[in-house]
């Protein structure tokens, strides 16, 4: 089951501005983004804040003043300036009073390419999460519903890494990397995502931890 996590009313965050850092909890994202017409689509949220664009550029502008927000303006090749925006250690330290994020049970997760050693493409999965645990219950059932087709798992390779950021804002004591090689991923490629929800001890997305929570 997925839907919007509770709150603790540990902060003096109305709920919109809350919504806006959910919105901003894994990363940042563009200004443009936060707009209540872009919010869903940007952000794979099923809610959505209530402030107009006005209201949200001076609720935006008060949290980079208070150091909850950062601006970030990346240059592309037209040197036209975007603004994204993201948290600070202190901005994602209040969304975590409010969500109370149970880290332990997190991961995230990707599927790529690369070459291999004769220029061959090759697609691999890959599964981050700051216990091993977590990690090994995702893959096992990425496999079984075929989120991870074809999973050669002789070959899985663990790294631990020290230190990293699995959100922009915080760093984990250990993060615990499995990687796979795996078959190639479509965009008809059957998943069952019956069977993922029904299996699913872990949180990859904010609408994920709010079904554990219930």
């Amino acid at each position: 089951m997925k839907k919007q996590p509770s709150r603790t009313y540990a902060t003096n965050l109305s709920d919109d501005e809350l919504i806006l850092l959910d919105a901003l909890y894994a990363g940042s994202i563009e200004f443009a983004g936060l707009l209540a017409e872009n919010f869903r689509e940007a952000t794979e949220l099923d809610y959505v804040h209530h402030f107009s664009y006005e209201e949200l550029v001076q609720v935006v502008d008060g949290m980079v003043g208070r150091g909850v927000m950062d601006l970030l303006r990346m240059a592309d090749d037209d040197e036209d300036e975007d603004i994204r925006v993201g948290l600070t250690g202190a901005g994602g330290g209040l969304w975590e009073q409010e969500r109370e994020p149970d880290w332990q049970r997190y991961c995230v997760y990707f599927m790529g390419t690369e070459m291999d050693l004769d220029g061959n493409e090759v697609w691999f999965a890959e599964v981050q999460s700051p216990t091993f645990d977590t990690a090994a219950e995702f893959l096992e059932v990425a496999i079984e519903s075929g989120l991870f087709p074809e999973v050669d798992l002789e070959q899985m390779e663990i790294q631990e890494y020290v230190g990293e950021n699995l959100v922009g804002w915080r760093s984990f004591e250990v993060v615990l990397v499995l990687r796979v090689p795996c078959g190639a991923v479509e965009e008809d490629t059957p998943v069952d995502w019956d069977l993922y929800e029904e299996k699913r001890t872990w949180w990859t997305d904010l609408m994920e931890w709010g079904g554990l929570q219930a």
